[in-house]
């Protein structure tokens, strides 16, 4: 049963948990709650469904932050109390909440209903230096080249958004805002959002992040996330089979492969010119050389063998592609080509 009780804003006391809602909740609504608050003191998982309409982002909002409060009571208690020592309670910890949906915008929205609630925990909204970055030069790219060149203003002290981050980045408060509030906010103070994000998300109660950052285990070691004795939240579970099978997909064009072919050739040239000896560092110039024709021949190989690849239409997309199982690659690999050899496993060693 339900207990309505009376306060500023609605708060019912949901199996033992005060959950506090912004306005009087339905029953289907507090149905949802109850199995979210039932799913995390069992320490279960749950897979809830509501129809469209039924405020389901803000139910898991309030029920999660409601536990979590209810949590935080208990484990304080716990600290003085013998008889909650003796029962096991005193091990009890207060997890964090991952709270994420497929895109950022999606997590703005959350953003705008977490602020209508009662509830104001130490949040981060987390996300690339594509979102975030300030850098008049850095900006402009994407990806790996982004990263990289970030990496070199860093290095290099060329960033007046790092060292303001550096110098007075606790001064910025990044908690109950989303992506473009971030931002603002930190261009005002010249401060870094990126690695402002990333300093916060070390110890905030609430960090709202897309799909990929929580499935992709490298993305989730850079941002050094633990997500033991945490609760996780996927938001529009739907789209998660999609985003798991985009994370363990990747393309390979025979314009990538034309590009590595290019790179190595130039490596040759700096190689044999005398202009790569603090790279080389122990290694043998004739041992190095040898090595970089070996990926070169493996790469002419893999080439001829994407050439061979039947296409068809995708029904989705449109597009002329091959899609296979994530072991057809290494079949690919192991074919050899008129111009180059096959992979072998000794191979990978010195690759």
């Amino acid at each position: 049963s339900f207990v309505l009780v009376t306060t500023a804003m609605p708060s019912y006391n949901i199996d033992g948990v005060l959950v506090e809602f912004p306005y009087e909740a339905y029953d289907c609504q507090l149905e949802y709650m109850r199995a979210v608050v039932r799913s995390l003191e069992n320490g279960e998982n749950a897979l809830l469904e509501s129809p469209t309409g039924t405020g389901k982002t803000l139910c898991l909002l309030c029920a999660s932050l409601g536990w979590r409060r209810h949590r935080q009571q208990v484990v304080e208690a716990a600290k003085t109390s013998w008889e909650a020592q003796a029962e096991g309670k005193g091990a009890l910890q207060v997890p964090r909440i991952f709270y994420s949906s497929r895109t950022h915008t999606q997590l703005k929205q959350v953003m705008k209903e977490l602020k209508a609630t009662s509830y104001k925990p130490f949040s981060v909204m987390l996300g690339s230096r594509q979102h975030f970055c300030l850098h008049s030069s850095v900006q402009r790219h994407s990806g790996a080249r982004q990263n990289a060149m970030c990496r070199r203003v860093v290095d290099e002290h060329r960033c007046p958004f790092y060292t303001g981050f550096r110098k007075c980045g606790s001064k910025v408060s990044t908690a109950l805002r989303d992506i473009e509030e971030i931002v603002e906010s930190c261009r005002e103070a010249t401060v870094c959002p990126y690695f402002k994000v990333r300093e916060d998300a070390k110890e905030a109660d609430l960090l709202m992040l897309p799909y990929d950052y929580l499935i992709s285990p490298q993305t989730r070691e850079s941002l050094q996330v633990s997500l033991k004795h945490s609760i996780l939240i996927f938001d529009e579970g739907h789209n998660i089979e999609r985003s798991c099978e985009e994370n363990a997909s990747f393309e390979i064009t025979q314009a990538d492969i034309a590009g590595a072919i290019g790179e190595l050739e130039d490596a040759f040239d700096l190689v044999e010119q005398g202009e790569a000896i603090e790279v080389l560092k122990d290694t043998k110039c004739d041992v190095f050389l040898k090595h970089l024709n070996l990926v070169k021949k493996h790469l002419f190989a893999l080439e001829d063998a994407i050439s061979a690849e039947t296409l068809v239409q995708d029904a989705a997309t449109g597009r002329n592609l091959r899609k296979a199982n994530g072991s057809h690659i290494l079949s690919l690999l192991a074919q050899p080509g008129a111009r180059g050899i096959a992979t072998e496993k000794e191979d990978l060693k010195h690759i």
